[in-house]
């Protein structure tokens, strides 16, 4: 199944892109090794402690003051869409998701940095 990672291509500055398991592999051993491709680079979504996490819509001027290379702001369409996919899994919509749904920033807003490939220390979870 596809999921959705940040890719930044040539022909488009800030392009997210939808990659499947194998690309993602690739994607993963090209930033890790430094081999990407001129003109393109890698992103990686910013985690952040769990205080920021769960402050919700709060969370929004705190993510614009800190550093980042780009931010995802998710508008009100968006979050309906996410929230009523969600709602479709019943069996994995435990206590902790409802809330997750009311309280995550990443609901909201999602972060980036951009991986340079001069980084020898990188490390891919």
């Amino acid at each position: 199944m596809p999921t959705t990672l940040p890719f930044i291509g040539p022909s488009e500055p800030k392009l997210l892109c939808t990659l499947t398991t194998r690309q993602q592999s690739r994607t993963i051993y090209l930033a890790s090794t430094g081999k990407i491709p001129d003109g393109c680079c890698v992103a990686s979504l910013q985690t952040v402690n769990i205080i920021r996490k769960y402050l919700s819509v709060l969370e929004v001027p705190i993510s614009w003051l800190c550093p980042s290379d780009f931010s995802f702001l998710i508008g009100s369409k968006e979050y309906k869409q996410a929230k009523r996919a969600m709602l479709c899994h019943h069996s994995q919509l435990l206590w902790f998701r409802h809330l997750y749904l009311l309280l995550s920033r990443y609901m909201f807003i999602n972060t980036f940095q951009v991986i340079t490939q001069d980084k020898k220390d990188l490390k891919i979870f």
